[in-house]
């Protein structure tokens, strides 16, 4: 049996894992409370240099969306984007990834050409890194497909 913090990196990874299967099943509020939970302990233990530090702020952001709480779906997504595009600069595929989220809240809010930018710039940036036949560039052309059939 291990003794382990609850703080320890491993017992976060866990937490992320537990919050990813409630979102998965739908549990979004206990999903919220694991992802918050891994959150706190990330900004304790990482600096902002570290890219799982980001991922973790969009992952809660995620769950926020969902549940409809846009405004702070909003502020993380922002965040982790900022923090991302600090660390890789604007042209890496975590960026894409935060764009992607923004666009999808914005799709839910029915900002319609707001999440189009978003989603183009994910699109760009996949199709650069990626070429235009890899998945990730599909999956951004179905996003783009879904926004375009919301918004008429």
């Amino acid at each position: 049996i291990y003794n382990w913090d609850t703080d320890h990196p491993s017992v976060t990874e866990c937490l992320e894992g537990l919050a990813y299967v409630m979102k998965m099943l739908g549990k979004y509020s206990e999903s919220a409370k694991y992802y918050e939970k891994a959150l706190k302990t990330r900004e304790q233990r990482c600096s902002t240099s570290d890219p799982l530090l980001p991922t973790a702020i969009n992952n809660l952001g995620s769950v926020y969306r969902l549940q409809g709480n846009y405004t702070e779906a909003r502020e993380l997504y922002e965040k982790s984007l900022a923090l991302r595009t600090g660390l890789f600069g604007q042209f890496h595929l975590d960026v894409a990834a935060s764009l992607e989220s923004l666009g999808e809240l914005f799709q839910d809010t029915g900002d319609y050409p707001v999440a189009n930018e978003y989603f183009e710039g994910a699109l760009k940036i996949r199709e650069l890194l990626c070429g235009p036949d890899h998945p990730q560039v599909a999956s951004t052309y179905n996003n783009l497909a879904n926004l375009y059939f919301d918004s008429v």
